[in-house]
């Protein structure tokens, strides 16, 4: 079933280009757990007729989107999804921009993927570029609501490998967030500490004042 299709041609060099995204049926008899979203890149040259073809699978939609976008697909296109079911919120719609824009920044260290109700899919992936008040692992939880054809996309921040394997085990409990209260309020006050603990003095205030003996300055 194809999700997402990007063609690209350049008559001067006879060299045609696809980009696509596709749900593998196939992946339902097979391992369980095992992503079932497709990334093919196909480049068809016509001058020497041969085909070269790239593919990956990935657990999440934005995921293949943004294997593809590093070779070359354009962003934009690939957004005009034909996946009949919806993004339910505009988060989840964020977060899936951020998963299509993200570069090399993630690597993925697991996934799973349900076939059955309530179709849970979630994704840990390291974040290879963290700032200091991120956690480096991430965990992205889709959720699909059956009954309006919507899903869901969450994402959450541990602080390690171990962690984010925990929370796997419910998919119920509430994701932590990304950046910590506690990690932020401790970047507040970085921000916000001098350079130096002793303040400035004004140049004038530092004379001393005019004594006996002593002449006034002009």
């Amino acid at each position: 079933m194809f999700l997402t299709a990007q063609h690209q041609g350049d008559p001067s060099t006879r060299l045609r280009t696809s980009y696509v995204t596709a749900f593998d049926r196939s992946a339902i008899y097979g391992i369980p757990g095992e992503p079932d979203i497709v990334a093919v890149h196909l480049e068809r040259d016509d001058s020497a007729d041969t085909i070269r073809a790239a593919m990956t699978t990935e657990a999440l939609v934005p995921l293949a989107e943004r294997w593809l976008i590093s070779r070359g697909a354009d962003p934009e296109q690939l957004a005009q999804t034909t996946i009949p079911i919806r993004p339910a919120d505009p988060l989840t719609r964020q977060t899936e921009e951020f998963l299509r824009s993200s570069g090399d920044r993630f690597t993925v260290r697991a996934s799973y993927t349900d076939e059955s109700e309530p179709y849970d899919i979630w994704v840990i992936a390291q974040d290879t570029a963290p700032s200091p008040v991120e956690a480096p692992m991430r965990v992205w939880h889709n959720r699909r609501q059956v009954g309006d054809d919507t899903y869901t996309l969450r994402e959450g921040g541990f602080a390690d490998l171990d962690a984010a394997y925990a929370w796997t085990r419910d998919t119920s409990a509430p994701l932590p967030p990304v950046t910590s209260p506690s990690a932020r309020a401790a970047a507040a006050r970085q921000s916000t500490v001098p350079a130096t603990g002793r303040p400035r003095l004004n140049p004038t205030s530092a004379q001393p004042p005019p004594g006996p003996g002593r002449p006034r300055s002009r």
